[in-house]
């Protein structure tokens, strides 16, 4: 799995839409097939995440746990996973950008 930071992090309260891949960062490559894992992997629980086994660091940093409006990828590009404030919203994927709105809490992810 591919994990994409935002790079203008709302924590799902933002205004207009956030565009992936275009604002987005690859800061990891993550050895698993579960979204759940990659996100579980990527958050600073015990140590720094990057240290965590399975983790490929991708981008220098600086360096932040997986958030509401990160989005997490297949290996294959056919799907993603956009972090909700709970759980996650899947969608194909297949390589095309995406826009979401950057308020997440306000329930409309088309």
């Amino acid at each position: 799995m591919k994990v994409w930071h935002s790079d203008k992090l709302t924590s799902g309260f933002g205004s207009g839409t956030m565009n992936f891949p275009q604002e987005y960062t690859l800061v990891a490559e993550v050895d698993t097939d579960s979204a759940e894992e990659a996100f579980r992997l990527t958050n600073a629980i015990d140590q720094p995440w990057h240290l965590n086994e399975g983790v490929r660091l991708i981008d220098p940093g600086p360096h932040r746990s997986t958030s509401i409006g990160d989005v997490i990828v297949t290996d294959d590009d056919k799907t993603l996973f956009l972090v909700m404030p709970v759980g996650m919203k899947q969608k194909p994927f297949k390589g095309v950008p995406q826009k979401f709105l950057a308020n997440l809490f306000s329930g409309e992810v088309s």
